[in-house]
């Protein structure tokens, strides 16, 4: 079948679809380069990496870790962050129809975004946990506005 052939709410179906797939892999991308712009700010020592070794494998005495897998290479890490980083901007660029141009995004007005989407779906989340307590006769949890601000900005 054509694009031609389909009906309109069909094409805009598939618009709506293409958008979402769109903002999901510039969240995966800006979620990773956070991750690792993070643990940039962390010291990288053998001390710390055996302590995080032994608290998995007693959280998780079925799966046996080594300190050598929470050791990490920074300029390795910093590459992969301006990666992330460069594949969001490319991605995703502002164009202006008064110069006929592309520019990069801008990735602060992504990042306002970003939280806004997490802040809506924790609210999203919020309101099907409490009508599912209201199905089952038990009392809802309550929640605030800043709370919820709170998680999504952590």
């Amino acid at each position: 079948m054509k694009i031609v052939d389909m009906p309109l709410k069909q094409i805009n179906r598939k618009i709506r679809v293409l958008r979402l797939l769109a903002v999901v892999q510039a969240y995966h991308c800006y979620t990773m380069m956070e991750l690792y712009r993070k643990s940039l700010q962390h010291d990288n020592s053998w001390e710390d990496a055996e302590h995080l070794s032994d608290w998995v494998n007693a959280l998780m005495p079925y799966r046996e870790s080594s300190p050598t897998e929470f050791l990490y290479d920074r300029d390795e890490m910093s590459d992969t962050v301006l990666n992330y980083g460069s594949t969001l901007q490319n991605a995703f660029v502002e164009y202006s129809f008064f110069t006929g141009k592309a520019q990069p995004a801008n990735l602060t007005g992504f990042k306002k975004t970003i939280l806004e989407i997490e802040k809506n779906i924790l609210e999203i989340a919020d309101k099907q946990v409490n009508r599912n307590f209201r199905k089952r006769n038990l009392k809802p949890c309550p929640t605030t506005p800043t709370s919820i601000t709170a998680a999504a900005s952590a």
